[in-house]
């Protein structure tokens, strides 16, 4: 039997969790054995990861190593700290990852002790589990996954990357943006749709859930789901909502998710008397019964790779509103099942605004989201040809 070896952060709620919970669960376990290697073992969905799947936590001297190995940023001096902020604010592609930072946690992590046919980074963007994959796991073949647009992680750990044989790009737009400016990689890097189970977020929709929205005038309703980062961009939703019921605008805006974000979001909702018009409601273990009552998704990230809550919106009959990013328009037909807003403060006010104008569009949108569908079957077999 081969054996398949998938290292990744921890478990927390978020796209690339879930998408490796899903590639988990779909591997032929009759055929093939599959090991998880968790940076961190903790996480709201680790008790989701299948029981014929053997979870290992990384192997540190030091627990402060293991904290820093999933935390980059983790008691980085200010001018560190500022230099990462200024390279993710403009996208710079060549963020530099000290290569003394690398070799000091590297120094304090354990050698796995098996040898494996397939070893994958899932978590990519850079992370330690790519130094660690590299360094520290014995396997016949080795590939690295690439979620995200902003691919600035991998210029620091070029020096690992280089040794890889095979690169999963999520997307058409997020291979081309990483063979571009990897060229010597594109013989090498292959699109790897993400796993997707449209009959089981339909089945999940269905459970009984606390929150309901009651809607006491003619609002249109909101949803998103994601990390509270800066990356997803809902500080700038806030804003735009708060300029919006300045000018008289109803609505409702439901945001699911959790993280370091949350204290500034509740600051801004505060400071604009959106209260009753802006819900934070953390982490929701089932989020679909609540995306499935939603007029539209606000998908408003300044960055993205393919992200699949924007397929789960669409399968639970849900339009999407979202800005540019490279992947857009491989999910959203602008005009027929979604909207598309530029990727800025301006265009998404003007946008949202139009749909708060226009709202029998939103039922057009859902109409035609009827046919929805999704087959990404071709995928396993990419893992499978390494073996």
């Amino acid at each position: 039997m081969k054996k398949i070896l998938f290292i990744s952060g921890s478990m927390n709620m978020g796209g690339v969790e879930k998408s490796l919970l899903r590639l988990l669960k779909a591997i032929d376990k009759t055929k093939y054995a599959v090991t998880l290697m968790l940076i961190k073992k903790s996480g709201v969905l680790a008790d989701e990861i299948p029981l014929d799947i053997c979870v290992y936590e990384m192997p540190f001297t030091d627990e402060t190593a293991r904290d820093q190995a999933l935390n980059p940023l983790y008691k980085q001096s200010l001018i560190e700290y500022l230099r990462y902020a200024v390279d993710f604010k403009f996208f710079n592609r060549k963020q530099h990852v000290e290569p003394s930072w690398i070799q000091s946690l590297l120094r304090e992590a354990c050698s796995f002790d098996e040898t494996f046919d397939l070893a994958i980074d899932f978590h990519g963007y850079g992370h330690f589990g790519i130094p660690y994959l590299f360094e520290k796991v014995s396997a016949k073949k080795k590939a690295v996954f690439i979620h995200d647009e902003n691919i600035s992680g991998f210029y620091g750990v070029y020096q690992y990357i280089k040794k890889a044989d095979c690169f999963f790009a999520v997307s058409d737009a997020c291979k081309k943006v990483f063979t571009d400016e990897y060229p010597e990689f594109a013989d090498k890097t292959v699109k790897f749709e993400n796993i997707f189970d449209t009959q089981d977020i339909r089945s999940k929709a269905l459970e009984k859930t606390s929150i309901q929205f009651k809607i006491e005038n003619q609002s249109v309703v909101f949803v998103s789901v994601g990390r509270l980062e800066t990356q997803k961009g809902f500080d700038r939703g806030v804003a735009v909502f708060r300029r919006l019921k300045g000018e008289g605008y109803q609505f409702r805006w439901y945001v699911i998710g959790d993280g370091s974000q949350r204290k500034n979001l509740e600051q801004m909702v505060s400071d604009g008397a959106l209260e009753n018009d802006i819900f934070l409601l953390g982490n929701q273990k089932n989020p679909y019964p609540i995306v499935g009552q939603a007029d539209m998704f606000l998908q408003i990230s300044r960055h993205e790779g393919k992200p699949l809550a924007v397929f789960e919106a669409q399968s639970l009959g849900v339009p999407v509103f979202a800005t540019r990013y490279s992947a857009v328009e491989e999910q959203v037909c602008h005009g027929i099942d979604g909207y598309i807003a530029e990727n800025n403060d301006e265009a998404i006010y003007k946008g949202i605004k139009w749909i708060l104008e226009n709202r029998t569009e939103i039922k057009r949108y859902k109409e035609n989201l009827k046919s929805f569908s999704i087959s990404n079957e071709d995928s396993l077999k990419k893992i499978y040809g390494l073996l």
